[in-house]
């Protein structure tokens, strides 16, 4: 369990800087989205109904009945309805803009209502991305249009409008009663056809047109009564007269008198095509709304210019001027709304004749039935509009009376700090959230790191049971530090050399293995330095070694005593090597034998100069002479090989041993590289006797 810790905390190590990197590329970027995101602000407010008095006691206190109840979400659906949403729009762009972006609907998304229970109090909340003191102001407004709008409920208004919708649904229905007769009554008579869909829809737009045709007379003839009426009441006052005819020959007002006509009859030609909710229908409202405003200001001015006339008239009038003055307003846009329905029952005449010309051709029994059936189907739609209408006024009514009042307990104020982005949750994510990315990328690098990095790495590559022969050496030595060995005549030997020295020594007593090959699976400079430090610890040990250089590559043993200015290095660079008694140049063995360090129990044999097929010479009777006179005499003949991927001396070498230790460093060496060694050496049954990790020194 320690072990597996520590390899653990090993590789965590290891990828310290790459999970640092991923942990504050995590951090960094939450901070810098947390930065950019828009604040959401979130402003509270409270509003206590008091119910009406119960039927027991007569009280109003705190508690509410079941029925109270159901009122209380009657006027939580006042709070969310259209018509609150609309007005607090309204409101909100005449305080602060007309092109603030704000619109019913994104009210309504924004608001939130809940119902504390056992009282009879609303909160509301309300969130945006505006600014604290602009969503602060569009609370104060929305809780002043759901006060106005509650206001409305009670008024004279309220009360014709519930009056007028009843008789409207009355007469409705009594219309689409005699429809239905006459269908029946038709299709008893005739014969029915079926026609294609284009016609039926001309047909009802036909009767849809009609409906409307009827619906503009009345009100023109309404409007004409209205303002009949009013100049019979008005006063026969010169300065009265004088205004008028001022107000007629004003170019201003006569210009936006004509424009607002012009808009209202674009209008009611895109009002059969086009919902109130759509764009366009919206532009022509606040277009409209626009130019009656400032068709009211400028009658405003000729209102000022006349009350100062009035009371130098010396007429007896002055105490009804203001009353004249209203009515004659009223007057002006009775008369302007005269001319705009005018022109809007023209188009629609324009429209009737439009829709009747492409519905010739079409029987006249045909069309006769599907005018029926649509006159039925739009009476029934307005049946039900209309029945809706009045359940809502008649609602809002009882709503209103079932509540003595309505107060604010809690006034909007100004937030202090947005609700989203919250920093500091965002942050606390990204902490835990960086170090899991940061852990989880470690894993897959470690994962598909090609590299050698840590011994238990190798346990996979050798075969089971091996894991005794994974020996963990000291940092590799440097040039400096193998040259000051080889100039000393005793010293310490590391705790892992002497564990693998015991085990070489184990063997070679239970196995008779003394003839171990020692090949790097990754050349370079200094991957010998092993093969020299392992020799010399062996002689400190009392083991008589010899060291035989078969490595004919730029990094084989030889070469590097040679670049360490010592003694035996210019003895190595002039002398005779293995080549030279391998082809028979040199005849005594004993001339090719150089000493190893300070002790008497090291002997070396270099490499001598590149030979050509040097796995034939391997096998020459030389050899076998040579090792003949060399086993009496030393406890271990060790033999430095060049690498697998550089030379096939290594194979050559190797299939006549006892066995090899192969030498990898972490880093530097490639677990396909230590992999492809062990293959190589089993297609010659090459006993691998263990593998020397030992890490560059830092």
């Amino acid at each position: 369990m320690v072990q597996a810790k520590i390899k653990y905390l090993d590789i965590l190590w290891f990828h310290r800087w790459f999970a640092l990197t991923m942990f504050l590329i995590v951090v960094a970027f939450v901070g810098i989205g947390s930065s950019l995101l828009p604040r959401i602000y979130k402003v509270d407010a409270e509003i206590y109904i008091a119910p009406r008095p119960t039927a027991v006691t007569g009280d109003s206190g705190t508690s509410v009945t079941d029925y109270d109840y159901r009122m209380l979400n009657n006027q939580v659906e006042i709070l969310h309805s259209d018509m609150v949403a609309s007005r607090a729009a309204e409101y909100i762009r005449d305080e602060l803009g007309e092109k603030f972006p704000v619109s019913k609907s994104l009210l309504q998304s924004s608001l939130d209502i809940q119902k504390k229970e056992y009282t009879s109090i609303i909160t509301l909340g309300l969130t945006g991305a505006f600014k604290p003191e602009q969503l602060q102001t569009m609370m104060q407004l929305y809780l002043k249009a759901y006060q106005d709008t509650l206001a409305d409920i009670n008024s004279n208004k309220s009360k014709n409008e519930r009056a007028f919708l009843s008789r409207q649904l009355e007469v409705s229905q009594r219309e689409l009663e005699t429809i239905a007769k006459k269908i029946e009554e038709f299709q008893s008579r005739n014969e029915t056809y079926n026609l294609d869909t284009q016609v039926n829809q001309l047909l009802s737009i036909a009767s849809r047109l009609d409906e409307q045709a009827m619906m503009t007379n009345a009100e023109i003839s309404a409007i004409g009564n209205q303002v009949a009426s009013a100049r019979r009441q008005l006063h026969t006052a010169p300065e009265y007269i004088n205004l008028m005819a001022r107000i007629e020959r004003d170019p201003e007002a006569g210009d936006l008198r004509r424009k607002i006509t012009t808009q209202e009859s674009e209008r009611a030609q895109w009002a059969s095509k086009l919902t109130d909710s759509h764009p366009k229908m919206i532009a022509y409202d606040r277009e409209i709304t626009r130019l009656k405003s400032l068709l009211e200001n400028r009658l405003k001015s000729f209102a000022g210019i006349y009350r100062q006339k009035m009371p130098e008239t010396g007429d007896g009038i002055t105490t009804g001027s203001n009353l004249d003055l209203s009515m004659a307003s009223d007057i002006i846009n009775a008369q302007v709304k005269l001319e705009s329905m005018r022109a809007r029952a023209k188009t629609l005449n324009s429209s009737q004749q439009e829709v009747m010309g492409m519905l010739r051709g079409v029987p006249k029994q045909t069309l006769e039935h599907l005018a029926l059936k649509n006159r039925f189907e739009l009476a029934e739609e307005k049946v039900k509009v209309l029945q809706v209408r009045l359940d809502e006024a008649t609602l809002m009514q009882e709503v209103s009376k079932a509540f003595t009042k309505v107060e604010t307990l809690k006034q909007p104020t100004l937030p202090n700090e947005p609700i989203k982005p919250n920093t500091l949750k965002n942050m606390i994510a990204a902490f835990f959230g960086g170090i899991c990315l940061a852990l989880f990328s470690i894993f897959v690098r470690a994962t598909f790191d090609p590299m050698l990095r840590w011994p238990f790495q190798v346990r996979g590559i050798l075969p089971e049971g091996s894991e005794q022969s994974i020996f963990t050496l000291p940092s590799l030595p440097s040039k400096h530090t193998c040259a000051a060995m080889l100039e000393k005549t005793n010293f310490t030997v590391p705790e892992p050399y002497k564990r693998l020295i015991i085990h070489l020594e184990n063997l070679s007593k239970a196995d008779s293995v003394r003839r171990i090959g020692l090949i790097p699976v990754t050349p370079f400079s200094e991957c010998n330095i092993t093969t020299v430090a392992l020799s010399l610890y062996l002689t400190e040990l009392s083991n008589k070694i010899m060291l035989i250089d078969t490595d004919f590559t730029p990094h084989s043993v030889t070469g590097l005593l040679r670049t360490l200015k010592l003694p035996i290095s210019a003895a190595l660079h002039a002398g005779p090597g293995l080549s030279d008694y391998l082809s028979g140049d040199t005849e005594d063995f004993l001339d090719i034998v150089y000493p190893l360090g300070k002790t008497v129990y090291g002997s070396f044999i270099p490499a001598g100069d590149p030979v050509h097929d040097t796995g034939f010479q391997f096998s020459h009777r030389n050899l076998g002479q040579l090792e003949g006179n060399l086993s009496p005499n030393y406890n271990f003949v060790l033999y430095a090989l060049p690498s697998v991927e550089q030379s096939y001396d290594a194979i050559a070498v190797s299939r006549t041993l006892d066995g090899v230790l192969l030498m990898a460093h972490p880093g530097v060496t490639s677990l396909e590289q230590i992999q492809s060694t062990v293959r190589e050496l089993a297609s010659v049954d090459c006993r691998v006797l263990g593998i020397l990790v030992q890490p560059l020194k830092q």
